[in-house]
């Protein structure tokens, strides 16, 4: 790829952030929950792939989306249950966990970055109603730091950082000592209760809660629930943006080199032989988008160490732009064609060498207007 030199560090830094509006901050800030939402799923056999559309919601000012769902199986206990996929303004969310042993399922889905308000739709296999509690967050890591799943009234996730977001969910699907009469769980302290209900004549009930962990360890979520009922509890541990420095790939900015994917707590570096292979592959959701690879010739660095994070959190520019190997591959940045789709580039291997590269991909439609790839550094022995 053909790199340009900006017309200085600081003209570029001042193009590429200062008038985009982002600005250097710490790294580290407590996770805040800046919105939720309930909602109650219809009744009704839906079959083997049947479509909820639950709400319309908007975390579009957020950094996560998270999706905690209840539901029981339609009309037999022998009939396959599960939630299929989850769907956020028709992008795919992430399943974290979900415990399906039959008759009934409880499950909870993310998505990073989510971007501009839409329609959250949920498939579901063989459900019949349910309950589902929506959450936006924000100063919360990418991806996620530990799951659980249990078939009682408690779950246990250990979470692997401190000021941890613990997220929490159960279904109680009656059907047990007292037929159809689930009630509502409840959650217990330090678990705290965002939303408890019940749908039909009290076939199934449906809670979901939150606490914030200190420290590292076992983090354990109860219920109360009725009775001896068919329990299905799942958890899962959000890391505060402490506990990350590097950010990492997303649909909408995507690069590798040699398919390598990099994590959110140490640099993604590619060692190779002279003379060997390095393969750069960009892709992105976001086709026809601007978009630009910066690149530099020194180690990436921390984003508490040197680098950038975008306000209001949880992407991260860790190329060193104030070095003077800094360059872009359009002359201004975001300045060349639209992104063409899935694309490779044979990087240099002929010397002994090092680049460190990341993309930037425009999209008006998140907070940040950008949307960052992971950043590798090549090293060529």
């Amino acid at each position: 790829m053909k790199r340009h030199r900006p017309r200085s560090i600081l003209a570029l830094a001042t193009t590429a952030f200062a008038i985009l509006g982002f600005t250097a901050t710490s790294a580290r800030a407590q996770i805040t929950i800046d919105s939720t939402l309930n909602v109650l799923i219809g009744v009704g056999n839906q079959g083997a792939t049947g479509l909820a559309i639950v709400a319309n919601f908007n975390a579009s000012a957020s950094q996560k989306l998270v999706v905690v769902v209840s539901t029981e199986h339609a009309f037999g206990t022998g009939a396959g249950m599960s939630v299929n996929s989850i769907e956020y303004n028709g992008q795919p969310m992430i399943e974290a966990v979900q415990e399906n042993t039959l008759p009934g399922t409880s499950a909870i889905f993310y998505l990073d970055s989510p971007g501009a308000a839409g329609e959250i739709r949920i498939f579901q296999g063989n459900q019949n109603g349910g309950r589902a509690t929506i959450y936006a967050l924000s100063n919360v890591a990418p991806g996620v730091g530990g799951i659980g799943q249990s078939t009682t009234n408690s779950v246990d996730v250990t979470t692997s950082t401190a000021n941890s977001l613990v997220i929490a969910g159960i279904l109680d699907g009656g059907q047990a000592a007292n037929g159809n009469g689930a009630g509502a769980p409840t959650a217990v302290l330090p678990l705290i209760q965002t939303h408890s209900g019940t749908w039909g004549n009290s076939w199934a009930g449906h809670c979901a809660g939150h606490q914030f962990v200190a420290s590292t360890g076992i983090a354990t979520s109860t219920f109360n629930t009725l009775g001896p009922n068919l329990l299905r509890a799942v958890a899962v541990a959000f890391d505060d943006l402490g506990a990350v420095d590097y950010q990492v790939n997303q649909p909408g900015a995507d690069l590798r080199v040699n398919g390598v994917v990099g994590t959110t707590t140490a640099p993604t570096i590619v060692t190779v032989a002279i003379g060997s292979t390095a393969t750069a592959v960009l892709s992105s959701i976001l086709t026809g988008n601007a978009w630009d690879v910066g690149a530099t010739l020194v180690p990436l660095v921390p984003a508490s160490g040197g680098g950038i994070t975008l306000p209001p959190g949880g992407q991260f520019v860790n190329l060193d732009i104030s070095d003077p190997s800094f360059t872009t591959l359009f002359p201004t940045l975001l300045g060349g064609p639209g992104f063409p789709g899935t694309f490779s580039a044979a990087l240099p291997t002929g010397a002994a060498a090092t680049i460190s590269i990341q993309m930037v991909v425009a999209d008006p439609a998140a907070a940040w207007t950008v949307r960052m790839s992971q950043a590798t550094h090549l090293v060529v022995l």
